[in-house]
């Protein structure tokens, strides 16, 4: 009998942070980073310098408020260990640092990522029991577009608090009369919010 995989041929799903030669791209080295994760990598070759696509700086500078790993400054990120490691590829959980210049530490070029160039990424972000095709294909991104909009999975800062009363308004009775509040927790993850400046 055949194996499932020859039955259902499937890309396989970025896990343990790959990094995979891609056609297409600008910078064909692709670096993921951890299961579940954000933000992409691109280089020339495996071992060069890493550069995120420009338009994953907003969400990358978003997902390091919300951990609480970003100065007020929006210049400086300030940590001594990377806890968020997995949301970035293997190569920043490798390294440590002290508060550091987000600049020196996340490089950016316009036009190297696949929601801007157009192939989509040859791993998958997820199993295929766990979300949609389009999840599983574009799972980065729906991250990234999280973050930009200021959320995480149990919180948001605080402006995107006003953001989303407005866009609740019509659905929910009430929603544009609550004050905007700077956190929103779970009894899961208490102090993940609370760490944002």
């Amino acid at each position: 009998m055949p194996h499932l995989h020859a039955l259902h041929p499937h890309p396989d799903v970025a896990i343990h942070a790959p990094v995979r030669r891609e056609k297409g791209l600008p910078l064909p080295y692709v670096h993921y980073p951890g299961h579940y994760g954000a933000f992409m990598a691109f280089s020339a070759q495996p071992d060069d310098d890493l550069f995120f696509c420009a338009c994953a700086e907003a969400p990358l500078r978003q997902y390091l408020r919300l951990g609480g790993y970003l100065a007020p400054d929006g210049a400086t990120v300030l940590t001594s260990r990377w806890n968020w490691h997995f949301h970035l590829p293997g190569r920043y959980s490798r390294r440590g640092t002290r508060a550091t210049a987000f600049g020196e530490l996340f490089r950016f070029r316009p036009g190297l990522c696949h929601a801007c160039v157009g192939p989509p990424p040859a791993l998958w972000w997820s199993i295929q029991m766990y979300h949609n095709a389009f999840r599983r294909q574009w799972g980065w991104y729906v991250e990234q577009m999280r973050y930009r909009l200021g959320f995480e999975r149990n919180c948001f800062v605080p402006e995107a608090s006003a953001f989303v009363q407005q866009a609740l308004a019509p659905f929910v009775p009430g929603a544009e009369a609550a004050p905007p509040t700077a956190t929103m927790t779970t009894t899961r993850r208490p102090t993940t919010c609370s760490k944002a400046p």
